[in-house]
């Protein structure tokens, strides 16, 4: 036995670090034991006795005999499968230490320290020592002692649920206290700036209202200024337009005025004019006659002084027309 332990402490599977923790509220529990012993009822009253809600699972094992280590392996690799296992007990009552022998033995030894799940271990009475035991993560004294170990003292837990309850019970009333002061101080800053806002928008509206009405003001002011401006404006061209119109109706009769009397001389230069020629026609005519009279061929001087009438008529027309034109142009 002391060589194994050396060989097996010398491998490293006694050591404290390789140990894993038991966790705190295991909800099942595997127990390693046989099914007809005093161990198994020890155990269950011991664990309900402090944990009435967690579940008990038993993997029937022979704890003793030549085939006990090969029944105690299969037991430990079948409840280290099982994934609702949360901790492995292994236990049996007291005995002679060749009853014990199966504990001491490598292949037991080796199965508890390959095991996933962690593993309490409990072997007969408190003097009774055995390699299984250096192995466990956890050691118990008896099968009493394992479910002790193996689960949590309710009552206990019960007593920290209602203190950890109290106190978050006064954190939750500090909290809240301090939220509701918070949000009080906020609400009344809230009310502050709201009747700061309420009282520059009035300041705003006034001065508004004050600006609305001088520029009403102003206005009415600029208004009547301009007007009055472009009244005066409008006098000053409506007289300008009526001595413009005046000044017009004078030139106007002026020029009428003028153009009647150059009418007057056009018609006495033109009636001179007329009479000189006519006149000149007239003794041209009457040489001509002479001169007709004393040539042998009278009917042709008559003809002659036919055409010399119709060439006057022709150019008293056309300086008759002369002087229309001339006089509508002046107008």
């Amino acid at each position: 036995m002391e060589a194994l332990r050396a060989e097996l402490n010398e491998e490293g599977l006694f050591d404290t670090d390789r140990k894993q923790p038991l966790p705190s509220f295991p909800a099942n529990i595997g127990i390693i034991t046989s099914l007809t012993g005093s161990a198994r009822e020890d155990f269950r009253e011991s664990a309900w006795g402090r944990a009435p809600g967690v579940t008990l699972t038993f993997f029937g094992a022979t704890v003793q005999g030549k085939n006990a280590a090969a029944s105690i392996v299969g037991a430990l690799q079948q409840a280290d499968r099982d994934p609702d296992i949360d901790i492995i007990v292994v236990t049996r009552g007291g005995g002679a230490d060749d009853t014990l022998w199966c504990f001491n033995e490598e292949p037991v030894v080796r199965a508890i320290a390959d095991c996933a799940t962690p593993i309490v271990v409990a072997v007969g009475h408190e003097d009774d020592e055995t390699l299984a035991e250096d192995v466990a993560d956890k050691v118990a004294m008896t099968p009493t002692d394992a479910g002790i170990v193996a689960t949590p003292e309710m009552s206990t837990i019960r007593e920290r649920v209602g203190t950890i309850e109290r106190r978050l019970q006064t954190g939750y009333e500090t909290v809240v206290s301090e939220q509701l002061d918070a949000l009080n101080r906020r609400i009344d800053n809230a009310v502050v700036g709201l009747e700061r806002a309420a009282e520059t928008r009035q300041a705003r509206i006034q001065r508004a209202a004050d600006l609305e009405q001088r520029i009403d003001t102003a206005y009415t002011t600029q208004t009547g200024s301009r007007l009055d401006a472009v009244d005066d404006r409008i006098e000053t061209a409506l007289q300008e337009i009526e001595h413009a119109a005046e000044t017009e109706a004078v030139t106007v009769r002026a020029a009428r005025g003028r153009i009647g009397g150059l009418e007057t001389r056009i018609d006495r230069a033109y009636e001179t004019h007329i009479t000189q020629e006519t006149e000149a026609l007239e003794r041209r005519i009457e040489s001509g006659y002479r001169d007709i009279e004393t040539d042998t061929d009278v009917q042709e001087a008559k003809q002659e002084a036919r055409q010399l009438r119709i060439v006057i008529l022709v150019l008293v027309g056309l300086l008759l027309l002369g002087v229309a034109l001339w006089a509508g142009g002046l107008l």
